[in-house]
């Protein structure tokens, strides 16, 4: 599905391409659809200290973003969502608000970038049994991105 925002027309597939890209020049190691519990997450990036952020790509609902990323909250360390940039100032007061509210960083895509708005706190409970279970998973999966 393509949506088009001001003069912006991609899908959400290069949504994430564009964050792979981002990602990539900040060092961190990319990996995409990663099974984690009964769900798949749109990416994960893994920092040199091995502090795990699950990002989930949306193009218009970033409300159901929030509901997914949600779901891998006790494996990882960090989660964000990646939505395109609203037009409007007050929508995206609103979903900062909520983002902050509910402890979720924030990306923004527009013109074939991505902008970061909220870092992502850590999470307050990581299950370590689940986290080495990822990362396992990673390290003998055929997973997309930059192993």
């Amino acid at each position: 599905m393509q949506i088009r925002n001001s003069d912006i027309v991609f899908t959400e597939f290069e949504q994430v391409q564009i964050g792979m890209e981002f990602f990539k020049k900040m060092g961190f190691k990319i990996y995409t659809e990663v099974p984690i519990f009964s769900a798949s997450a749109d990416m994960v990036i893994i920092d040199d200290d091995n502090n795990i952020e699950v990002i989930e790509f949306k193009l218009n609902n970033w409300k159901k973003a929030i509901q997914q990323v949600k779901k891998h909250s006790i494996a990882v360390d960090q989660m964000s969502i990646c939505i395109l940039k609203p037009k409007l100032k007050e929508t995206q007061q609103q979903i900062e608000r909520f983002c902050k509210q509910e402890r979720i960083g924030l990306y923004y895509s527009a013109d074939s970038s991505i902008e970061k708005i909220i870092i992502s706190p850590k999470c307050n409970r990581v299950w370590e049994v689940e986290k080495e279970r990822l990362f396992a998973f990673i390290a003998n999966g055929d997973l997309g991105g930059e192993p």
